[in-house]
């Protein structure tokens, strides 16, 4: 029996190490059947389960066969890996503190110390494993990642070119690979991981691949590395997630669906899987699938900040206002930065603010809070005072700065979504005379130089946003741009202008009477101010942040700042899903 057992056990490890797992692990029940309890059986059959991924199965056959045979190193330094794969690294250390003279076992701790981000005991174990085992590989390969969490890639490449001199190791060679990768040597990153591959396909081999060649925009043969990488471990869920995220950068929004549900068959609970297949339906339209993903992250995962905030973007926009606000201070809370954040937080706030009374109160609960937690913001601090309805006047112009700064990549484009025709509007109202010289204050991305039909000779730009002035610039029509806030450059200007323009500007300043005063002077005889103006029953701020005005007000103004009204048209400003900004177009003229 036993001689019988001894031939089916030589024949399973043959069967393993061969790659061969079903004939092995059918052979090695055939022989524990025969003799039960049988240390090598019970060893090698863990073996096959830790291969498999089967790390519960792999745990409970070795503490069999450690029980039993308590005096065989192997299978106490095999249990030892398979619970260190579980993460249960202080267990496993206890098995690896066991061997003091065994040069492995003070690899595997150094590994568990990496892990822990405890690098100085890291590197004193791998040079304790280097002192017993002289140029052990794997000791080699623990100093490099050492000298790699220290941000040292350049003693860490030093130590694997040497190790890969002697006798090309396939893991030195992937970490070589791994860090011409991150210094964008694409060349040198692709020849180490294909040398890698040569002589060994492993799936973190495979992954690296897939990575460079996405940097180098080869897509297909990035695909190609990450389904044979998922091929080789059915219990890849990465291998899975790449290749979603490369279709949905391709907007082939079907396949990244189907990769992510891939993945998540593979691991039900992996974050950037459910969040990633988020995204897709939400792109698609499919919010109630959508919304269930991003709940399912944040069940297991509850400060994961891209769920967090994606689920407040679209409770924001299916008018769930309470809770968004809610998602979004929690993500303030932690720290985290997404872009347009603080202007999302605002027109909740506002949208919240106008629902209804219990609404008002939690919006300027929030608000309170807000500026309270962070008073140097300026978005803070608007953004209180107009739900107040008092105006701070200290916090107005960086509002309005920050604002245009933000969204000066996307104004046009968001001009045109909310239906922004103000400008082409207005100048079609204009009188039909020559305009020499022009002032354009709140000038934006330049847009009036390519509504404009007439000649002039002088254009002048002004606004607060230097980064829309950049974009300004880019038309080569404005003799001069200038940063300044629109009632300071009228105060120290000493020019004349045939004509002044000031569209979307007015809602930005505190005070019309003001700024009409300090426009007057700039006007030639003849010269026209042309405006637009978002009107409500009453005039002051609003809770949008934006200063509104009774029509009656903005006439008497006009009227007791010496202008005659030339052109008046109601108009509608801004027109969104939601809400509709009414308002006046203008062209006046000084009475003199």
């Amino acid at each position: 029996m036993t001689n019988n057992v001894d031939i089916l056990l030589n024949n399973a490890f043959d069967a393993y190490n061969a790659g061969d797992f079903e004939t092995a692990e059918a052979l090695t029940r055939d022989a524990l059947n025969q003799q039960p309890g049988q240390g090598d059986a019970l060893y090698l059959l863990g073996l096959i389960a830790f291969q498999a991924g089967a790390l519960d199965a792999a745990t409970d056959l070795l503490y069999q066969a450690v029980r039993l045979y308590p005096q065989v190193a192997t299978y106490q330094l095999t249990l030892a890996s398979v619970l260190q794969a579980q993460g249960r690294l202080d267990e496993a250390m206890t098995y690896y503190d066991k061997y003091p003279e065994n040069a492995l076992a003070w690899t595997q701790k150094g590994t568990i110390f990496l892990l822990k981000k405890q690098v100085s005991f890291a590197r004193s174990a791998f040079d304790k494993a280097l002192t017993l085992t002289p140029d052990l590989p794997e000791a080699v390969l623990g100093l490099a990642q050492c000298d790699r969490a220290i941000g040292d890639d350049v003693t860490a490449k030093q130590r694997l070119t040497a190790l890969n001199a002697h006798h090309p190791i396939p893991d030195a060679l992937w970490l070589v690979a791994q860090i011409d990768r991150v210094a964008g040597r694409w060349v040198e990153a692709e020849s180490a991981i294909n040398t890698a591959l040569s002589l060994a396909e492993r799936v973190p081999y495979l992954m690296e691949k897939g990575l460079i060649s996405e940097n180098q925009g080869d897509m297909n043969t990035a695909l190609q590395a990450y389904h044979r990488a998922a091929e080789l471990d059915p219990y890849q869920a990465d291998a899975w997630i790449n290749q979603g995220n490369i279709y949905q950068k391709q907007n082939r929004l079907s396949l990244a669906e189907d990769a992510y549900k891939r993945a998540l068959q593979q691991d039900k609970t992996n974050p950037a899987a459910h969040h990633n297949l988020a995204d897709v339906l939400y792109h698609q339209q499919r919010l109630p699938d959508a919304l269930e993903h991003y709940r399912a992250v944040l069940a297991k995962h509850p400060d994961y900040l891209p769920s967090l905030y994606n689920l407040a973007v679209i409770l924001e926009e299916t008018g769930d206002y309470l809770e968004a606000a809610g998602l979004y201070f929690n993500i303030l809370a932690q720290k985290g930065v997404f872009p347009h954040l603080d202007w999302r937080i605002a027109d909740t706030l506002t949208a919240l603010f106008n629902q209804n009374k219990a609404g008002q109160k939690e919006a300027r609960r929030f608000a309170a809070g807000w500026v309270k937690n962070f008073p140097d913001n300026p978005i803070a601090r608007h953004t209180n005072s107009a739900l107040a309805g008092q105006g701070d006047l200290s916090a107005l112009n960086d509002y309005t700065r920050l604002l245009y700064d933000d969204f000066a990549p996307e104004y046009d484009t968001r001009m045109q979504k909310i239906e922004s025709t103000a400008l082409t509007d207005i100048l079609s109202l204009l009188p039909p005379q020559k305009y020499q010289k022009i002032l354009d204050l709140g000038c934006g991305t330049g847009l009036f130089v390519r509504l404009f039909k007439g000649g002039f000779d002088t254009l002048i730009g002004v606004d607060v946003s230097s980064h829309m002035l950049t974009y300004a610039s880019q038309t080569k029509a404005y003799t001069n741009l200038y940063n300044r806030e629109a009632v300071d450059f009228l105060h120290t200007d000493k020019h004349r202008y045939d004509l002044i323009l000031a569209v979307e500007l007015i809602g930005y300043l505190p005070s019309f009477r003001d700024f009409l005063m300090a426009l007057a002077p700039r006007l030639t005889r003849k010269g026209v101010f042309a405006f637009s103006v978002e009107t409500a029953s009453r005039s002051g701020l609003a809770p949008n942040g934006r200063y509104l005005y009774a029509p009656r007000d903005v006439d008497r103004l006009l009227s007791e700042t010496g202008f005659d009204v030339l052109v008046r048209r109601e108009t509608s400003l801004r027109r969104d899903e939601k809400t509709t900004a009414a308002g006046l177009l203008f062209v006046v003229r000084l009475n003199r």
